[in-house]
């Protein structure tokens, strides 16, 4: 996922960035 989709599923989800920090140490 490219950094724009990520923060459009931010919004979309209601994700924090901590959130998406752990989720993307998962897929890396």
């Amino acid at each position: 996922a490219t950094p724009k989709q990520i923060k459009a599923l931010m919004k979309v989800d209601g994700l924090t960035n901590d959130e998406i920090k752990s989720h993307l140490q998962q897929q890396h």
